[in-house]
């Protein structure tokens, strides 16, 4: 570690405006509140890995920054590198919730289509960074198409949730429905989000303020992702109710 590093980390926190402590803070009380529930839901697990998945794309990036402080190409494959892992994860995660979620065959045929596609995007990503001499931005603007397409699966399949959910029957207030509160988080969180991949190249270079103020919005909307899972934990039913 060198005096070099930390300052950078101390000029990331007060970048993102901490919102990135915010977040990290908001997966960790997931992990807590889920290891603590009683039963052996295997979505409880999956959504221990997203916490744990997350936590560490954060702290590996932190402990980069104050190793490595002035290696600035490596740094952003190990970034970006991260967030395809983190998507990666996302989508298997979720993918396999909606699966538990919905119990159809033809969505499970839709949804495994989504994630092979995720598949064979990020094996390209890794491919170019691997075997080719790729640029920051090719990386930076892959990375990015890749998320975004991950957030479109997921923003379609949260849709049809609602979409399922409006002619449902039921009288069940949807406050105690642990379901509604992951799947309106994940909408809100992916649905905000997808814009600012697909153009945050652009934003980056012309417009540096709006694209800080949109990643610290990325941050938080992500953090309330797992409050909404801790709250759908916290409810003591079925993650898939």
């Amino acid at each position: 570690m060198n005096r070099t590093g930390w300052e950078k980390l101390i000029t990331n926190f007060k970048w993102s405006y901490g919102t990135d402590i915010f977040l990290i803070i908001c997966a960790i009380s997931a992990l807590v509140v889920l290891i603590k529930s009683k039963g052996n839901d295997q979505t409880k697990k999956l959504f221990a890995i997203y916490a744990i998945g997350c936590i560490i794309l954060f702290l590996s990036g932190w402990i980069y920054i104050l190793m490595i402080a002035k290696d600035r190409y490596n740094y952003v494959i190990f970034v970006e590198s991260g967030n395809i892992f983190f998507s990666l994860i996302e989508s298997y995660v979720f993918i396999t919730y909606f699966k538990k979620l919905f119990i159809s065959p033809r969505l499970t045929a839709l949804l495994n289509f989504f994630l092979t596609i995720t598949i064979i995007a990020s094996a390209f990503f890794f491919f170019n960074i691997l075997f080719l001499n790729t640029s920051n931005s090719f990386i930076r603007k892959t990375s990015d198409l890749i998320s975004s397409l991950s957030l479109l699966y997921i923003s379609i399949i949260c849709l049809i949730y609602f979409h399922r959910l409006l002619t449902n029957n039921s009288t069940e207030l949807l406050s105690k429905k642990p379901s509604f509160w992951i799947v309106s988080s994940l909408f809100f969180y992916s649905f905000m989000i997808i814009p600012f991949f697909l153009i945050s190249a652009k934003i980056f270079r012309d417009y540096p303020s709006i694209y800080t103020t949109l990643f610290r919005l990325h941050f938080i909307s992500l953090g309330v992702v797992f409050l909404a899972i801790s709250k759908a934990v916290l409810l003591k039913k079925p993650l898939t109710i």
